[in-house]
């Protein structure tokens, strides 16, 4: 199975069986009969994300400004300025949640 998470596009998941469709072409994301696989993925995605405090949740120019002259990774040790918990819920509900709700969640303290 590959699994896809997007943040800005209709579909923000994708779920493929590449042993029987290889060139990605039916995607199962929808299908209740891979709802177990795609939460599984899901969580991985969400355990890696936040163990690794993954930087990809921030535009470049972001980075720079809040890491303010330091290296990028400094934000990863400093919830202050990368919140990546927050981030990532946000990102989330990406495709489910309409742009005030995202706003919200990413402006709460």
């Amino acid at each position: 199975m590959k699994y896809f998470r997007y943040r800005f596009i209709d579909a923000p998941e994708e779920l493929y069986d590449l042993e029987n469709d290889p060139y990605e072409l039916v995607n199962l994301a929808s299908d209740p009969q891979h709802e177990h696989v795609l939460n599984r993925l899901r969580s991985r995605l969400k355990s890696y994300v936040l163990e690794t405090k993954d930087l990809g949740y921030l535009y470049e120019s972001e980075m720079v400004l809040r890491a303010g002259g330091k290296p990028p990774y400094y934000l990863r040790n400093n919830k202050e300025l990368y919140d990546i918990e927050r981030l990532f819920g946000a990102a989330e509900k990406v495709g489910k949640a309409g742009p005030d709700e995202i706003i919200q969640l990413l402006q709460q303290d």
